[in-house]
């Protein structure tokens, strides 16, 4: 080792002790990149793709409930047009409903709850959106009548339902954006803690604009969603509280519920740099902002 080291420092030209000096700084340099390449490596990185992963389930999930046990899919989907309100249980499983999801449907409507519309199959929990995605375009919904006009038309049996003091009252329907947790807790299966989370989340939304935000009250499970349903309407003409967008800060910006501080910080960063928002669609100039999130927070912004 001696001679090898006098004959390198004779080669280069340096002493012994310099060329000992070298040796070892280029030992260390080559340990640090082989720690720093192990760590990089080891490094587990927090997941944070939830929902696109749910989105994914919700796919799986179609699939398996129509697939046999190893014989692949048995249920040949077949799309043809459909009312939600009158379609039985065989015909939603022909158009690619899971069983679970086809009973669920007919469930509520058992129950009094009406289909006005297409994207109205989403206020059931747990509807995938890929299946309304191609179950959509299918939907036609006869004109369904108010409760009131039917009452008119049969005003014999409506006189006597009045006039009969024993027939047991329904529960009083109530506006969802003006009720408070007591009016809540009349309905079967919302205590306390649930009244007070769906007040809470409401007063942060700015007020619900549809039946479905109510899937997103922590704990606030399909089956007490749909005995709400019963009683609970929102009203056609409300107008939720609005952010305006082109004079909020980043903090009031992020308390909504559907803003994230990286996404305020965005939008007001892009407003500092290009001027005031004109319209909801110049927001999808925004890094991350996509049209899905648009379409969700839209109502709550003004220009």
């Amino acid at each position: 080792m001696t001679k090898i080291r006098q004959f390198f420092a004779s080669l280069f030209g340096i002493s012994s002790s310099e060329f000992s000096g070298f040796t070892w700084l280029i030992v260390t340099a080559v340990v640090c990149i082989t720690v720093l390449f192990v760590v990089n490596k080891a490094t587990l990185h927090p997941y944070t793709n939830y929902e696109a992963d749910a989105r994914i389930l919700d796919s799986l999930l179609v699939v398996m409930e129509n697939s046999g046990k190893g014989e692949g899919i048995k249920n040949t989907i077949n799309y043809f047009e459909f009312d939600p309100n009158t379609a039985s249980n065989e015909q939603l499983i022909q158009l690619g409903f899971p069983e679970w999801l086809a009973e669920r449907l007919i469930k509520y409507r058992n129950k009094g709850g009406k289909f006005g519309k297409a994207d109205d199959l989403l206020s059931l929990y747990g509807f995938p959106e890929t299946l309304y995605a191609q179950v959509a375009p299918y939907v036609r919904i006869e004109e369904v009548k108010l409760e009131k006009e039917a009452l008119r038309e049969m005003p014999a049996q409506a006189e006597l339902e009045t006039k009969n003091e024993k027939t047991s009252k329904p529960l009083p329907r109530f506006d969802l954006n003006h009720a408070d947790t007591a009016m809540l807790q009349t309905v079967k299966g919302i205590g306390s803690v649930l009244s007070n989370r769906i007040v809470s989340y409401r007063n942060k939304l700015g007020g619900f604009v549809h039946i479905r935000q109510l899937t997103e009250v922590y704990n606030l499970d399909s089956a007490t969603i749909e005995e709400l349903l019963q009683t609970a309407f929102i009203s056609p003409d409300f107008k939720p509280s609005q952010i305006a967008i082109n004079s909020v800060d980043e903090k009031q910006l992020a308390a909504h519920p559907y803003l994230s501080w990286k996404q305020a910080k965005l939008i007001i960063a892009y407003r500092d740099q290009h001027g005031n928002f004109n319209n909801a669609e110049a927001l999808l100039n925004v890094y991350s902002i996509n049209s899905e999130w648009l379409e969700k927070i839209a109502p709550y912004l003004s220009f």
